[in-house]
């Protein structure tokens, strides 16, 4: 059987100026197909579908790029019924439902019962050819809007308007289809463009729902309970039970008393909350157990959000600062080579989330202070006491390239204020220094870089957000070994002698290392176990009101907006 797809130019025009600058691809061939065992499209189909549909500009272009490569032959339907990968965007758009919170994930109206009376039954082309064709771009379309939402998440102007500053990901719809059409259906899941921290929340997400429907959760715990090894009462029970749920008590005890398999337990569950460690039932523990399961949920959804924001996981080494888990990761590829704990900027003075990439390690750093430390603590403290200065190791310099010191005895410290104060100010390499031995510098415009520190006692504690804004390493010495390995000369020897020489040395790093710096306050670790933890800079409370805030009612199903017609 032969079938002719006659491509109309003034057709395709017309309708591209009525749909309000639709920019429509003006075709200028005739296609001849005459294999029986598959369907195509007919053009104006297609051109009258995105007219009636008023497609964006953008979707209009990818669907007729994305037929045009195909020569218009079907991608959802073949002549035996519908394809597994349609199956698999089905389920996709039904999950999305429960991934994506507060959106209208679109599926073609009255697509079950398509799907269903197409799934055993052989289709030919004949009188339902417009119907199939119809529900073959409806398909497309849904697969258009799911992707554009399920793998790259919020606008991108409104991400930024939540201060994260990491450049969305580039992410072709066309190139995504056209991986989802061409493997394995089964392996799609694990090959999707998105941040691989995403399927690890996904998983959790649907065993907490289990947990949630199959309503085994206890909570309502007094918090100024205490308990101990050997104590016995009904909570330490009910305790028991949560936390088997939860995959942190590994038998399923129900006893009342307090076993050293609870005690084990017990840390588990303290670790992954970011509590003091400890293996004691007290009040930090129990009211931990009292957040509603609901919650948690929200949480796990509010980081899939963002895992979507970020790029799939980079090639090679990179580095990854969590701000909530005060925490640095370093990888290469898939691998987790070393962690080590972080101070971060105090609630007032947050550190930012963006992208960078690693360039120089500094030896023996000087500190210039920043403005606004001069204006509010260093400017106040000379204005007082002169002496200042040489308390804190401190020297003035010119702002010239040169820095030359200037004698601060010529200097009329009351006439100044950070705005006009034409030297700066800095703090001589050593022990005192503010950054310690060493720093890494990342270009970035918010003055933001690793240092090492000489408040190393800070690092003792659970939450660690104490800095200015910038990011203070527990182990700089192991992280400028790592940045230096290859390069010619830096051995550990060398790196310690520069680190205490009192001289300040730059070194380029010569390979390629991004550095992400992210807000994550809930994660899957590299053990499988998730973790939560507090919003300290308020994000969650921000991203939670753009998700989860109730739509305008428009009396309409806000899934059924794209239709299948009967012809």
């Amino acid at each position: 059987m032969l079938l002719p797809v006659v491509l109309i130019m003034d057709s395709c025009r017309e309708s591209a100026n009525r749909d309000e600058g639709n920019k429509s691809w003006q075709p200028d061939t005739v296609l001849m197909v005459d294999n029986p065992g598959e369907y195509f499209l007919d053009s104006l189909q297609l051109v009258t579908y995105m007219r009636d549909h008023r497609l964006s500009p953008e979707d209009s272009a990818s669907i007729i790029s994305f037929y045009l490569a195909r020569k218009y032959r079907y991608a959802w339907i073949n002549k035996d019924g519908l394809e597994e990968h349609a199956r698999y965007l089905m389920n996709a758009l039904k999950n999305a439902r429960s991934e994506i919170p507060g959106d209208t994930v679109r599926l073609p109206e009255n697509s079950q019962e398509i799907f269903d009376s197409l799934s055993n039954t052989t289709i030919h082309l004949g009188f339902k050819a417009p119907r199939l064709g119809q529900l073959e771009l409806s398909l497309t379309e849904a697969y258009y809007d799911y992707a554009r939402r399920a793998y790259t998440g919020l606008p991108g102007d409104q991400i930024k308007s939540l201060d994260w500053f990491i450049p969305p990901k580039k992410f072709s719809g066309n190139q995504w289809l056209d991986s989802l059409l061409s493997g394995p259906p089964e392996k799609i899941a694990g090959n999707e463009p998105l941040y691989y921290m995403y399927d690890r929340l996904r998983k959790e997400l649907y065993r907490y729902h289990g947990i949630l429907s199959n309503g085994g959760w206890i909570s309502g715990f007094d918090p100024s309970q205490r308990f101990s090894p050997g104590d016995s009462s009904q909570d330490i029970g009910r305790i028991k039970k949560d936390l088997f749920l939860l995959g942190d008590l590994t038998a399923g005890d129900t006893s009342d008393i307090f076993t050293p398999e609870l005690g084990r337990a017990i840390a588990s569950f303290r670790d992954r909350m970011g509590l003091p460690k400890g293996t004691q039932a007290d009040s930090l523990l129990l009211n931990a157990l009292n957040v509603p399961l609901q919650d948690r949920i929200r949480k796990i959804l509010l980081n899939m959000e963002r895992c979507r924001w970020l790029p799939v996981r980079p090639p090679g080494e990179y580095i990854v600062v969590n701000l909530p888990e005060f925490a640095m990761h370093v990888y290469d590829g898939d691998s987790a080579l070393w962690s080590c704990d972080v101070i971060i900027g105090k609630a007032t003075m947050n550190t930012v989330i963006f992208t960078s990439e690693l360039k120089n390690v500094v030896f023996s750093p000087y500190w210039y202070i920043p403005e606004n430390i001069l204006a509010k603590e260093t400017l106040p403290a000379l204005k007082k006491n002169p002496g200042y200065l040489n308390k804190e190791h401190l020297e003035v310099v010119t702002r010239t390239t040169l820095r030359k010191r200037v004698n601060p005895d010529t200097i009329s410290w009351k006439h100044y204020t950070a705005a006009d104060f034409p030297y700066s100010i800095r703090q001589k390499p050593g022990k005192d220094n503010s950054l310690g031995y060493v720093k890494f510098l990342f270009p970035n415009e918010y003055d933001i870089y690793f240092h090492d520190t000489p408040s190393r006692g800070l690092f003792k504690k659970e939450e660690r957000a104490f800095s200015h804004g910038c990011i203070r390493i527990s182990e700089p010495f192991r992280l400028a070994s790592f940045l230096l390995r290859d390069q010619e000369g830096w051995d550990s020897l060398r790196i310690r002698k520069a680190m205490y020489s009192g001289r300040e040395q730059y070194v380029r790093i010569t390979r390629k290392i991004p550095v992400y710096i992210l807000y994550l306050t809930a994660w899957v670790d590299e053990t499988g176990k998730l973790n939560f933890r507090k919003d300290i800079y308020h994000h969650d409370e921000r991203l939670e009101k753009v998700l989860f805030s109730e739509p305008e009612t428009t009396g309409t199903d806000s899934v059924s907006s794209v239709s299948v017609h009967e012809n």
